[in-house]
Parts: C-alpha cells; sequence; structure tokens
C-alpha cells in the first residue's frame, strides 16, 4: 500500500508574493534608471570639461603662435 504525503505549506497566497516581486522589481528598476542617469549627466560634464579645456588650449596656443612670416596661427588655418 502506498501512503501520500501531505506537504504543509506556511506561505502567503500567490497574489501577495506576485505583489511583492512585482514591487521589488520595480524598485530595482527604479535604482537602475537613477545610475543610469547619474551616469549620463557625469559623462555629458566630462565631455562639456574636455571641450572646454580643449577650445581654451587651443585658443590660447593660436594667440601666442606666430609663423616665419610674423602672422598669427589663426589666419592660416
Amino acid at each position: 500500500m502506498v501512503q501520500g504525503k501531505l506537504k504543509a505549506k506556511a506561505s502567503l497566497p500567490k497574489n501577495v508574493k506576485q505583489k511583492s516581486v512585482t514591487r521589488i522589481n520595480k524598485a530595482i528598476e527604479k535604482n537602475k534608471n537613477k545610475i543610469q542617469k547619474k551616469v549620463n549627466i557625469q559623462n555629458i560634464i566630462k565631455n562639456n570639461l574636455e571641450s572646454t579645456c580643449k577650445t581654451k588650449i587651443e585658443s590660447d596656443l593660436c594667440s601666442r603662435a606666430k609663423t616665419c612670416e610674423g602672422k598669427s596661427f589663426k589666419m592660416l588655418k
């Protein structure tokens, strides 16, 4: 004779679990979005800073540079 085993589960109903998982997943997604926005802002700031520095250095060098004829470097570009 085969005896069946009963399993007693002391867990929450499925709909409660699903709501909890959904809430956790939404929180994770929101956190990922915040991190991505922060990274994007950091990249924009970095690119702007590099661009500004490059422009400043180029203009500084152009104002100082002279060719052998005495013309400014800006005129030769």
